[in-house]
């Protein structure tokens, strides 16, 4: 007895630093997910340029060894690079371990479609034979599956809660009918209004894992307009109308009383150029490739949500009136030529600046709200003399420091340090 008692001690220890091991990898993951893959997938793995992290689609393989062999390998093709060049394995699988523990949402769901099934019928969903049975991709529940204008249909699938998100939920939603709607949860039958009101709010406390779940549904309305999200820290689409009404839906973030730089594709700016939003009332999109500032407007920024929500498959939407055409830009040209520039990166602290070199030398451009105009201020270190000038969109109002213009082209008397500032209207 009393050694069975130190075997199950020694296997309790043994889970408990398996856990934490597990916790740790994760943890290690997540660093390095903050360090190189957010720019490209998101924050919270909600996808950018890149895809979406955390729900049912994978372009290349959802399993473990999947993920590892296409971050390993990368896609060149695409703009993702061969990280195992980089990063050891070890870093690699932390890395993974961190992304499978993120994963959200409806897996696995399967459906059976009965035709002709009536609301009133003393109907046993496990005694008939179904008309239809396939798997559900997308994975949300579709009530509008059926080709039939009378009938009942049955979704099973899992639901996978991330330990991040676990605990306390919000079942809502909306739905025209309220008879012919059952959903459980691991067995456990959730308790619908069974008044007419439409609205569906039922709080839910789920732990993190796979949970069992099932939903079925009988058609009593000629609509089957059905729309089930659970909703906490983050918001779960369950139903194929609320995860529709995700993907078009908008996200602006906001810079409020300071500034923010995303790196998110926009249709006015070439790939891979940096917006930086200042106050919510100017913002621009500069291309690292040439330091060239591509794009500027007035107003609430970026609407990043099309970008999100398709899968880095929209353009972000900037927001706002824009400062010049798309054909025009702002140049940097260093001895008559555009300047030939490689990106070193940039800096947030305390002001977004960012870096670049040159066979010439060093060259910074930083950004700054002050009397109420945007100042962008170039900084060239060289140990020689340069000829700099910059090349400036005629419709574009401007302010600059010490210097001369000619023909379009501004020549700063001080080509060490100079600025444009563009004084910023406030839009009603």
């Amino acid at each position: 007895m009393q050694l069975k008692n130190i075997l199950n001690l020694v296997l309790i220890f043994s889970s408990s630093l398996l856990l934490k091991a597990d916790d740790l990898s994760e943890l290690r993951g997540q660093k390095l997910y903050e360090t190189i893959c957010f720019s490209c997938h998101g924050n919270k793995l909600e996808g950018a340029t890149g895809p979406n992290l955390k729900d049912y689609e994978w372009l290349h393989g959802s399993s473990k060894s999947d993920i590892i062999k296409s971050i390993t390998n990368g896609f060149p093709e695409k703009g993702m690079l061969a990280f195992g060049a980089l990063y050891k394995q070890e870093q690699i699988n932390d890395l993974v371990n961190f992304i499978l523990s993120r994963q959200q949402g409806l897996r696995n769901v399967e459906y059976k479609i009965f035709h002709d099934i009536q609301l009133n019928d003393k109907f046993e969903w496990d005694k008939h034979k179904a008309d239809k049975q396939r798997s559900l991709k997308p994975p949300h529940f579709n009530p509008n599956l059926p080709e039939v204008n009378q009938f009942a249909i049955s979704f099973k699938g899992q639901l996978l809660i991330p330990k991040h998100l676990a605990g306390d939920f919000i079942l809502s939603g909306i739905r025209k009918q309220y008879r012919g709607i059952a959903l459980y949860i691991d067995g456990d039958k959730i308790p619908f209004p069974t008044n007419k009101d439409r609205a569906i709010k039922i709080p839910l406390n789920l732990r993190a894992g796979t949970h069992d779940i099932r939903l079925e549904y009988i058609k009593d309305f000629k609509s089957t307009v059905f729309f089930l999200d659970l909703v906490g820290k983050e918001t779960i689409p369950l139903t194929s109308e609320s995860y529709r009404r995700s993907i078009t839906s908008s996200h602006i973030p906001k810079a409020e009383n300071a500034f923010l730089i995303n790196r998110k594709r926009i249709t006015a700016a070439p790939p891979g150029s940096i917006i930086v939003n200042h106050m919510d009332k100017i913002s621009y999109a500069i291309d690292p490739k040439t330091s060239d500032i591509k794009a500027m407007w007035l107003g609430k920024s970026l609407d990043i949500g099309p970008n999100i929500y398709a899968r880095g498959q929209h353009f972000a939407q900037p927001i706002g009136t824009h400062l010049f055409s798309a054909e025009q830009s702002i140049n940097l040209f260093i001895n008559g030529k555009a300047a030939e520039l490689k990106y070193i990166g940039y800096s947030d602290k305390p002001l977004p600046k960012f870096i670049f070199k040159s066979s010439e030398g060093e060259i910074s451009l930083q950004s700054k709200i002050e009397n109420n105009a945007l100042k962008l201020s170039y900084s060239i270190k060289s140990n020689h003399a340069l000829d700099i000038n910059l090349k400036i969109p005629q419709e574009l109002n401007t302010k600059l420091s010490k210097g001369k213009t000619k023909n379009g082209l501004f020549t700063p008397e001080s080509p060490q340090d100079f600025f444009i500032s563009i004084p910023i209207k406030e839009l009603k």
